[in-house]
């Protein structure tokens, strides 16, 4: 009687393993191909790339970089209408957008000039948060606001007043502010 125990226990245990064996072997599989499959799924709105003709406002990735999204505006909008409506959604942005720009801060005013873009921002664009916050706000604005034109020279105002200076720690803002200098002069990776 034992000796059939025995052989009955032996059985289970190796049953046991190797069911154990199958379903370690079958989660690992379906780990790698998920894994896998995903890096073939297509890109999601916020991966997807954007032409200086497709409308866009830049938000935060999970890394910190500037991401483009894509956003939906009239159509027949002259350029400097477009340029508005960028940066109003910008700042309104849709819900689960990451943004360094404070939720109060508001367009004040938006132009095309022979000299490249104006932008006046309302107060609450200088306040709060770190050197990385300031850095990030500042791109944001710039890369949407030239997301129509990569290489126009931006004009930043806060209050009607050219903002030299952000925030509390003083990050100096040159301007004209472009694309180039901004990558030259901060650490913030752009598109």
């Amino acid at each position: 009687m034992a000796d059939s125990e025995n052989q009955s226990f032996g059985a289970l245990r190796r049953f046991s393993v190797g069911a154990l064996i199958v379903l370690a072997l079958g989660t690992g599989l379906a780990w790698w191909a998920g894994f896998n499959l995903r890096s073939l799924a297509p890109p999601s709105k916020t991966q997807q790339s954007v032409s200086a003709q497709d409308p866009a406002i830049y938000g935060l990735g999970a890394d910190g970089q500037l991401v483009p999204q894509k956003i939906n505006l009239p159509a027949g909008l002259t350029p400097e209408a477009a340029l508005q409506n960028r940066l109003v959604a910008l700042l309104n942005p849709p819900p689960g957008f990451a943004s360094a720009v404070p939720t109060q801060t508001k367009l004040l005013g938006a132009r095309l000039t022979p000299q490249g873009i104006e932008v006046n921002l309302s107060p609450e664009f200088t306040g709060g948060g770190g050197s990385s916050s300031q850095i990030a706000r500042l791109g944001q604005i710039l890369y949407t606001a030239t997301q129509s034109d990569p290489d126009a020279p931006l004009w930043l105002q806060v209050a009607g007043q050219p903002l030299d200076a952000l925030g509390g720690e003083g990050l100096m803002v040159d301007q004209p502010l472009t694309r180039r200098s901004f990558a030259e002069n901060f650490e913030l990776t752009a598109p």
